[in-house]
């Protein structure tokens, strides 16, 4: 399939809790004020297939959204009376399944299993961005030194944070090899583009796929775009665009140049 410029996007409406409770169709729960690759992912594939959704803002701890959902984080998906989805590949399969007009999951094995294996490497434990909130974490904990300013997150938010991602000064060091490593295979592979004779702005060539969706949310928590194209809560902002140099370094021109594309052609937000 074709890159879907043009094509007419599904419309997402920011409601409260109750609204979203009541309604029909697709309903998600998410991260809006900072870069979130599992919610900025999951908001674009159904804008991507033209599919309309409620949306309503979770912030974490937020117990009128988790009594609703059943889940303690975001991004949460429901449809009707389904039970809630929030693992990012059980809402591919989702919105596969309410979308099948646009495809963004590639035919043939060798290409699926391409596609989530580079997912996983993105996005499940010990991935890209889960490492990037290690290294949040660990700046959160760090001691005050007035030589430097502390970039991370509050204290009580990064509290919370630090169970659910298994924070510990000693994991750190393997999660930033693992992170300079995986941003080397995914650059390896955006520029290799399916192929010799499909190299393109996506990973698949012209063929925009829902990795390209979940990469370019996962590099917008590493090195954020311009606010036009992901805004940031104010006091949020100065924790994402503080990055390890080297880490930095790994998010490539090739990486930026897909982020800032996808973006600007997909993603956007739509937070009125």
């Amino acid at each position: 399939m074709p890159e879907t410029e043009g094509e007419p996007r599904g419309k997402l409406r920011f409601v409260d809790v109750e609204t979203a409770r009541a309604a029909r169709g697709v309903r998600l729960a998410l991260l809006v004020g900072l870069p979130s690759p599992w919610s900025d992912g999951a908001r674009a594939l159904f804008a991507t297939k033209g599919i309309d959704v409620l949306a309503v803002r979770y912030l974490p701890g937020d117990q009128s959204v988790t009594s609703w959902t059943g889940v303690p984080n975001a991004p949460a998906v429901m449809v009707d009376d389904e039970r809630a989805r929030s693992g990012w590949a059980e809402i591919i399969a989702l919105a596969e399944h309410l979308g099948p007009a646009v495809p963004l999951v590639p035919p043939g094995a060798a290409a699926r299993a391409r596609m989530f294996g580079l997912l996983h490497e993105l996005l499940d434990e010990g991935g890209v961005a889960w490492s990037r909130r290690l290294l949040i974490l660990d700046e959160s904990f760090r001691p005050e030194d007035p030589t430097r300013p502390r970039r991370g997150f509050p204290l009580p938010l990064a509290q919370g944070l630090a169970a659910r991602y298994g924070y510990a000064p000693e994991r750190v060091p393997a999660a930033k090899a693992r992170l300079v490593e995986a941003l080397d295979h995914l650059d390896r592979e955006l520029r290799a583009g399916g192929g010799a004779a499909q190299v393109g702005p996506y990973f698949f060539g012209a063929t925009l796929t829902a990795l390209d969706l979940y990469a370019a949310a996962a590099m917008a928590a590493l090195v954020p775009p311009d606010e036009a194209l992901r805004p940031i809560m104010p006091v949020l902002r100065p924790i994402f665009d503080h990055l390890d140099p080297e880490i930095a370094a790994a998010v490539t021109p090739a990486l930026r140049a897909h982020r800032d594309r996808v973006y600007a052609r997909h993603i956007g937000q739509q937070d009125a």
